[in-house]
């Protein structure tokens, strides 16, 4: 097993234990300061064990982020990565495809922002947890697991193009689709693109109390 194979399970093992998502207000269910909620969060460790990832529903996303981020002035696609899938014992037929996408600016620095859109939950779970907003927090299934780390990178590219601020030379967005399941389809892309620029940011968010 990998070492970041084994930070995963070992992340998910904790979680487990622990018996709960995350902190009120940034783990995936809403909760009471203290409640436990492990059912939920047992069952998405259970489908991550499976590996089996609902393609369709992350290309749909991933059709969205794509568009917003040429729609914010960067050359955007989508990369089909199941050609390079590490062949595991369990691994999947397919995984989602990567965003990629690219903004050329005037300065000399090369700047990767690292995301990615999958979340340990089956097909289905938004409608019956729906997101919201409700006291100034937001909740939803994998709101900071790890949508927060993608509406951070759309926030701040919008922020970035209305000041009009283009010192780097190139700032690249990678999205991907597999992080859930040790990403199997998308580590050689990532780390073929992260090797190409100065700086990394990996945009996950922390979970803070």
């Amino acid at each position: 097993m990998s070492l970041k194979s084994q930070a995963v399970c070992d992340r998910l093992r904790r979680r487990h234990r622990r018996g709960f998502c995350g902190p009120r207000g940034t783990g995936s269910q809403a909760g009471k300061p203290g409640e436990r909620q492990g059912r939920p969060h047992a069952e998405g460790t259970r489908r991550c064990r499976e590996r089996q990832p609902d393609t369709e529903g992350l290309g749909r996303l991933a059709e969205i982020i794509r568009a917003k981020l040429a729609g914010l002035g960067a050359k955007a696609e989508l990369v089909d990565v199941n050609a390079a899938i590490v062949k595991m014992h369990d691994a999947p037929p397919a995984v989602g495809k990567v965003v990629v996408a690219r903004f050329e600016g005037g300065g000399s620095r090369r700047i990767m922002l690292l995301g990615r859109m999958d979340t340990v939950y089956p097909r289905g779970t938004l409608a019956k947890r729906p997101f919201r907003i409700e006291g100034g927090r937001a909740f939803g299934p994998g709101i900071a697991d790890d949508k927060g780390g993608i509406a951070l990178i759309l926030h701040s590219l919008t922020m970035l193009k209305s000041l009009g601020f283009r010192d780097y030379r190139m700032l690249t967005v990678v999205i991907n689709a597999d992080e859930e399941i040790s990403t199997l389809g998308a580590r050689d892309l990532i780390t073929r693109l992260g090797a190409a620029h100065d700086v990394v940011l990996s945009c996950e968010p922390p979970l803070t109390s």
